[in-house]
């Protein structure tokens, strides 16, 4: 992700996450069992809006050709159940299928606002 800093989680640690934007958020490097269910629904969000910036930038540089395989999730397959690892990558097609179509959600937020 442009602009941010992450150090790839673990199995029972979320990733660490420093962003210009957000700063470090309160789950950044959290113990899987610590995380309130704030939090999780935080990191839930997270995983969805970073995988898709992350799809979206890689499909305007051609990053994403050599497939999704090639762009690691920073949270670990087994990290909350595999939830935020299953979210992040969900995110990462639909930002390069954006990307494709020619458009990224944030445009159809400005429209619907």
């Amino acid at each position: 992700m442009v602009g941010a800093k992450i150090v790839v989680g673990t199995r029972s640690k979320a990733p660490r996450v420093l962003t210009g934007l957000l700063g470090m958020p309160s789950w950044s490097g959290k113990d899987a069992e610590a995380l309130s269910e704030e939090e999780q629904r935080q990191v839930f969000a997270y995983a969805e809006d970073a995988g898709e910036r992350q799809g979206l930038t890689d499909a305007i540089r051609h990053l994403d050709t050599a497939g999704l395989d090639q762009r690691s999730s920073p949270f670990h397959p087994d990290f909350l159940g595999g939830v935020p690892h299953a979210v992040w990558r969900m995110g990462y097609r639909r930002g390069i299928r954006q990307a494709r179509a020619g458009r990224s959600r944030s445009d159809h937020r400005m429209v619907l606002a």
